[in-house]
């Protein structure tokens, strides 16, 4: 007979069922299935022609979105490259002509240190295009942790080091105009390069450790 199976005596049947979940909504799906068992015969302690019927529960979940950055990624390294690439010849360049006239007037010292921290501080883009799609657990989480000392550290050094140079360029102006000598060092500058710094280090040690 179409559409039917016929067992001897002492075997079994397995029965699967396939749901197509693309042709269901979203949330919860109910259904029956019925089976007619038809007994061919006297088999003692069998139970007699009887239909089964069987209650089947589908439940439909959307698939999760876990905001992978695969697509934005090689853009976001490339724009680091530039960044962290123009940051080096610049660098050098400043290095290179120290001695000029012009780059000397310009604290070629608060340069470099500008060109260092931008350099630091486009290095982070690195852990931030880290996530679950091509790391472990921990290395997410080592990424995470990383992300916040590499721009932070890289500000500091950055806007520091750039008000170092305006400050010591305004204490300068400021002497001209009363028309008093005054000698600035370069270590004169440094020392407030060193306490953002520091201060910005003891802060992230803290947010690590705690």
């Amino acid at each position: 007979m179409e559409g039917s199976t016929v067992l001897k005596a002492g075997e079994s049947i397995a029965i699967d069922f396939d749901v197509n979940a693309l042709v269901l909504s979203e949330g919860t799906t109910r259904s029956t299935v019925a089976l007619g068992v038809i007994l061919d015969g006297e088999f003692p302690g069998c139970l007699t022609d009887l239909d089964v019927t069987y209650e089947i529960l589908v439940e439909i979940t959307p698939e999760e979105n876990l905001n992978h950055i695969n697509n934005i990624r090689p853009v976001g390294l490339a724009l680091m490259a530039l960044a962290m690439t123009s940051a080096v010849v610049f660098s050098l360049w400043t290095h290179k002509l120290r001695k000029h006239r012009v780059v000397k007037a310009s604290q070629p010292l608060f340069l470099e240190l500008i060109g260092f921290g931008t350099f630091v501080m486009a290095s982070s883009i690195v852990p931030l295009s880290i996530d679950d799609s091509i790391a472990s657990e921990r290395g997410c989480s080592m990424a995470c942790i990383a992300f916040p000392w590499l721009f932070s550290l890289g500000f500091a050094i950055t806007f520091s080091a750039l008000y170092a140079k305006i400050w010591r360029l305004n204490k300068v102006t400021n002497a001209a105009r009363q028309f008093r000598k005054l000698v600035i060092t370069e270590q004169h500058g440094v020392l407030p390069i060193v306490a953002v710094f520091t201060i910005n280090g003891v802060l992230l040690l803290c947010w690590t450790l705690i």
